[in-house]
């Protein structure tokens, strides 16, 4: 059989075919130093290399806003697919992505999967519910224990002492923790026993992070009914999870703050309001005696053949008078204590000390006798101080 003869065309085709087949090397990601790298309009050529190897690099469109500032030396990592060029005989690497080294594949499997979502809509302002102003019961989706959750609850029972906190104890990192924070705002949102969901962990490295970052929890935030307010990591940290949240808190504790109106400050401001009202009563009464002893000194200067008829109209302008303060003075003071009255119906502390308690078992407020068993330990919240009780028996009332 005679050897055919291939035109270099043909080998370089037949090279061309095998590159475009192999779809495992479509999308590949490589790390390596760049060298030689030029823009020639918005596309950048440029030679990615290692030790032992280079390749170069084609990347159309770099101006994006979304691709980081590019210089000979930088380490990076690229994903793109292997190229090659028929009439020149050489291969390159179209690169769509890139990225500094120290982030690596994690990282651009974040921008990806963000990208994808804000496409969708996931993180549109239009889908996101106002957080309630006076919330009565918060949901906590974090680790059963941490300072995220003690955190919270310090917070938020410092500003109101009557919030109620329900904790739902997920994992926040590791293995299946993605599915198991999805599955708890699912939980929580279907239950609708909360006005507020708060979904938190502390700081930690990207790949801590990682159950945040995730489809199935930015779709279950997203879909979630209840308003939610994100707080993953530290101020500078943000996830998916935060954007699909109805608000971002820089940190669990901002989130107890965002989530629970300060009643104790507003005790305070009501009470100054009504101090100074009451200022004000009393100097218009003082302005109201300064004016009559002026009108009194004004007529004991008549004449003597206007006394008599002086006399009774100071008689008649002294008794409207005296009336009239009577009753802005009684208004005043009405008005007063009604405002008094109600700043004192509000005051946490009234309840308490009408002998009403708090009492919890693990940190969960007692409402009925199913909540309590035999053995049981009560944390009595009175009006000065914390009692440790143990349930010894129980009785249901009919």
């Amino acid at each position: 059989m005679e050897d055919r003869v291939y035109s270099i065309v043909e080998l370089n085709q037949i090279i061309k075919r095998i590159f475009d087949f192999e779809e495992h090397l479509h999308g590949i990601m490589l790390s390596g130093e760049v060298t030689n790298f030029k823009i020639s309009g918005s596309h950048a050529y440029f030679n990615l290399k290692d030790n032992e190897a280079q390749i170069f690099c084609t990347f159309f469109n770099i101006t994006r806003t979304d691709t980081p500032t590019v210089k000979n030396g930088d380490k990076v990592i690229v994903r793109g697919t292997p190229d090659f060029y028929v009439k020149g005989g050489s291969l390159s690497l179209k690169v769509t992505k890139i990225s500094p080294a120290g982030l690596g594949a994690l990282y651009l499997k974040f921008i990806e999967l963000k990208e994808k979502l804000e496409k969708e809509g996931i993180f549109d302002d239009s889908h996101k519910i106002a957080i309630p102003t006076h919330s009565k019961r918060i949901g906590v989706l974090t680790s059963k224990t941490g300072a995220v959750i003690r955190d919270i609850i310090n917070v938020a029972t410092r500003r109101n002492p009557f919030v109620d906190i329900v904790l739902f104890p997920v994992k926040v990192q590791g293995e299946n923790a993605d599915v198991d924070i999805a599955r708890g705002i699912e939980k929580l949102d279907s239950a609708k026993i909360c006005d507020v969901i708060i979904v938190g962990r502390g700081g930690g490295s990207m790949e801590d992070l990682q159950p945040f970052n995730t489809e199935i929890v930015a779709r279950a935030v997203y879909n979630c009914n209840t308003p939610i307010i994100s707080a993953v990591g530290h101020e500078t940290d943000f996830s998916l999870c935060d954007f699909a949240a109805d608000l971002r808190a820089p940190t669990p504790s901002a989130a107890a703050e965002l989530a629970c109106p300060d009643i104790m400050s507003d005790a305070g401001i009501f009470l100054s309001k009504a101090n100074l009202m009451a200022k004000y009563a009393v100097r218009n009464i003082e302005e109201k005696e300064r004016k009559l002893s002026h009108n009194i000194d004004k007529l004991q200067l008549l004449g003597e053949n206007n006394l008599i008829k002086g006399r009774q109209k100071i008689d008649n302008l002294n008794q409207r008078m005296i009336g009239r303060i009577k009753e802005i003075y009684t208004e005043k003071r009405n008005t007063l204590k009604m405002q008094i009255n109600t700043l004192e119906n509000v005051s946490p502390l009234k309840m308490l000390s009408k002998g009403y308690a708090k009492v919890l078992v693990d940190s969960k407020v007692v409402t009925k006798i199913e909540d309590v068993k035999v053995d049981d330990v009560l944390t009595t919240h009175l009006l000065n101080g914390v009692v440790k009780s143990k349930v010894v028996t129980t009785e249901i009332k009919n």
